[in-house]
């Protein structure tokens, strides 16, 4: 099984305290490489855990027998190449969202001002305001926009933060690429195994308690959606991922989707600003499947049901219906059934 698929069953034999089905679904987790450190951030795992001393002993043997078997089945190589590559891309991403929010904290700051300044004629303090101002006069017009385009420049210049960021991520998508190439498939958890916060040196914080998909999947998840062009660039050896059990269905449908909203937010800030920077170029084609999973505006909560099931289908995911009965028993028993970069796989 998948890490995700192993850690739901031993949460609902966790739930009715079915001891030993539980020491099997244990197992099945040690083996598909659930560290021991996030097992106390699922509720009824770390309720039957220390329902007994004698049972948190024995389930931990049995961790110690199997965590090196995981271990050894991972190329350490490849990971630790991933895994890098990963951190860093985090790194920027960190810094480049914090630059943004600089970005949209000034511009609220000063919004009021650039009209005020420009229809008062208050230009002394800006060169740029006085060599527009003296022209138009209109703060509505084309030249106004234009005017408020060059004080962004300003503020956010070319070459810097955002650049670095896109040369950053491209860099890592061509040597996963690369490596993807050798493998004939993209590596994932049978290959590299799951984010692991022993083998990452990461320690868990409380955020992780919401984060848990983070732990739940391989070190490649990252790089993949930092990217627009990952997909379409590695979409046969994805696949391939697919079908040797690599990545889970659901995670291929996540990075499929989410190539397609980088996309269509290109007049967003964010992705406008970082397209001037984009060397690789990957031509969009017609979006044919809707796997339903990930909905970045408001207006693409709503689903063509019928195409999301059969499209569903196709890989093996369950259907819509059945998501949300399993987001409502979840809520209800306090189970984390769903994981995924938007909770939704």
């Amino acid at each position: 099984p998948f890490a995700r698929d192993a850690i739901i069953a031993l949460q609902l034999v966790s739930m009715i305290k079915d001891t030993n089905s539980a020491i099997f679904f244990f197992q099945k987790s040690f083996t598909c490489g659930i560290n021991w450190a996030i097992l106390d951030k699922f509720g009824h795992i770390n309720s039957l855990l220390n329902s007994s001393v004698f049972y948190k002993q024995r389930v931990r043997h049995l961790y110690e027998i199997e965590r090196p078997k995981y271990l050894q089945t991972l190329n350490m190589k490849t990971r630790l190449l991933l895994t890098n590559l990963s951190h860093k891309d985090d790194e920027a991403k960190a810094e480049h969202y914090h630059k943004q929010n600089d970005y949209f904290i000034w511009l609220q700051q000063q919004s009021d001002s650039f009209k005020e300044n420009y229809d008062r004629r208050v230009v002394e303090p800006s060169l740029l305001l006085s060599q527009y101002r003296n022209k138009y006069n209109d703060s509505t017009s084309e030249w106004y926009n234009k005017l408020k385009r060059l004080f962004r420049n300003q503020y956010i210049p070319p070459d810097r933060y955002d650049s670095s960021y896109v040369k950053l991520t491209e860099s890592n998508i061509l040597i996963l690429d690369s490596i993807t190439n050798h493998y004939g498939y993209v590596p994932g958890e049978i290959t590299i195994g799951i984010v692991d916060p022993e083998l990452d040196q990461k320690k868990l914080s409380p955020e992780d308690s919401i984060d848990l998909f983070m732990y739940l999947t391989p070190i490649v998840y990252h790089i993949l959606y930092h990217h627009g062009c990952s997909f379409w660039m590695m979409q046969d050896c994805l696949r391939q991922s697919v079908k040797q059990g690599e990545i889970h269905p659901r995670m291929f449908a996540e990075i499929y989707e989410f190539s397609y909203a980088l996309f269509r937010l290109d007049t967003d800030l964010l992705h406008s600003n970082l397209s001037l920077y984009y060397k690789i170029r990957c031509t969009l084609p017609i979006k044919d499947k809707e796997y339903g999973l990930v909905a970045l505006r408001p207006e693409e909560v709503k689903l063509d049901i019928e195409k999301v099931n059969k499209c569903r289908k196709e890989l093996n995911i369950c259907s819509v219906e059945h998501d949300r009965e399993k987001a409502k028993y979840a809520k209800q028993k306090h189970l984390k059934l769903s994981f995924g970069m938007l909770n939704e796989i």
